[in-house]
């Protein structure tokens, strides 16, 4: 039987997450943009001014006040870009950007604006209104419950097809999309997208994290724990990582994690401000090195040695006794507990302003 160890988490979302929290700004995302063919119209990089002020033009010729707007970390790349006191939503395949005005405004000025752009976006981007479990766990699809990485895979679909924008309170989607098929217009990138500037630089922060516990866990009752898996760029097919033995126990689990804990929110909430500091137009290298500022928010990833298994337990027909199953069920939630009390609470807490205001 091939042997199969078991992952808390994997480490895509780890570099996602960065590219995530920068397209989700009020600018544009700060990430290579397809066009809807597929093809990467980037590449082409002399010609990207030109076609942004082709793009410019053609929606100013529409009554849509768009502008031209150098792009921070790439000389001579101009981005299309709107007023920041202007209300406005977009998707250019990559992700929506939300940017609901700024100055002197009250807070309900604030979701008025905000609840005007997602209701008309959400004609297009219909992930903009899914709910999130009461544990945290999971997002909520036309009532079902669904794992975070299959609601991630839907909404790029969705977003990669459903191109939008929303200015002010005016749907203007229709001269958006023409104008695009005209100038060829994509956003600029900023830094190196490659494996071995994203993957590999995540990984070995992985390493560091595991390599922390594995030492935390060799001064609580497991001194002969082999080091971490070496961080290597292969698409996320490997992951440094912790390996516990096979046949731990729930409890002492608890109790190894008592001495050696495997999150913590204070330092990941220092990351996700940090993040949102940044801003808009963070590159790959100020997320790295924020990440490098917050150790402690790179949770270790931590596995079983144990045959027959993957990252949810053993397979619906796995030749195995309840109580083993059981047992391995219990150890992969223990794992997640205190990720998902974080998650809970953060959910609970926007949960409880939103009814306030």
């Amino acid at each position: 039987m091939r042997r199969i160890r078991v992952a808390l988490r994997v480490a895509a979302p780890l570099a996602a997450g960065m590219l995530v929290l920068a397209s989700c700004s009020s600018g544009p995302p700060d990430v290579a943009s397809l066009d809807k063919n597929g093809s990467d119209q980037n590449s082409d990089a002399e010609s990207q001014p030109e076609r942004a002020k082709a793009m410019v033009r053609c929606l100013n010729d529409a009554g849509i006040p768009a502008k031209e707007e150098p792009w921070e970390d790439e000389e001579g790349q101009i981005a299309m870009a709107f007023d920041n006191a202007v209300p406005h939503a977009y998707n250019l395949g990559t992700g929506h950007s939300i940017n609901v005005g700024d100055g002197d405004m009250s807070e309900e000025q604030f979701e008025r604006n905000y609840d005007a752009l997602i209701k008309l976006a959400a004609k297009y981007d219909p992930s903009l209104n899914w709910e999130y479990s009461e544990d945290g766990e999971h997002q909520i699809i036309d009532g079902k419950e669904v794992s975070w990485e299959e609601a991630e895979r839907l909404r790029q679909e969705i977003q990669k097809e459903n191109f939008y924008l929303i200015v002010d309170q005016t749907d203007h989607t229709e001269a958006f999309v023409e104008c695009l098929d005209q100038t060829g217009y994509t956003e600029p990138t900023s830094g190196d997208f490659s494996a071995e500037a994203i993957e590999l630089p995540s990984k070995q922060m992985m390493f560091a994290s595991a390599e922390r516990w594995i030492k935390c866990a060799r001064q609580n009752g497991y001194p002969n724990l082999a080091d971490p898996t070496p961080a290597k760029a292969d698409n996320y097919q490997t992951f440094p990582e912790a390996i516990l033995p096979g046949d731990m126990l729930p409890a002492e689990l608890r109790t190894l994690l008592a001495a050696c804990p495997n999150f913590d929110p204070e330092q990941y909430k220092a990351l996700e401000a940090a993040f949102t500091e940044v801003g808009e137009h963070g590159s790959v290298d100020d997320m790295m090195d924020l990440m490098e500022q917050f150790p402690g928010a790179v949770p270790p990833q931590i596995s079983f040695d144990i045959p027959g298994i993957d990252m949810f337990g053993f397979s619906e027909d796995a030749d195995v006794s309840p109580a083993e199953r059981a047992r391995v069920e219990e150890l992969l939630e223990i794992l997640g507990e205190a990720e998902r009390e974080y998650y809970g609470s953060v959910t609970t807490s926007v949960g409880d302003e939103q009814a306030v205001g």
